[in-house]
């Protein structure tokens, strides 16, 4: 049985994490600001985030023989 490191270790291997690139409906892309007030946390710029949750939004995909070429 594999411990939970091995678990999370062979599924984070497999996946491709990257930020968002995509245009939402409207046309606007989401643009992450780092936002420094005592402490640097991560917001999503006005139109598409609030500019004051604390959020990284990723596009994750599985690894393909692709990635590597």
């Amino acid at each position: 049985m594999l411990s939970s490191e091995q678990t999370l270790t062979t599924l984070i291997s497999r996946l491709s994490l990257n930020l968002p690139t995509a245009l939402d409906a409207q046309g606007n892309k989401k643009i992450i600001y780092w936002k420094m007030n005592g402490a640097e946390v991560p917001v999503v710029l006005e139109p598409t985030g609030d500019g004051n949750t604390e959020q990284i939004p990723l596009d994750i995909r599985l690894v393909t023989g692709d990635d590597f070429n």
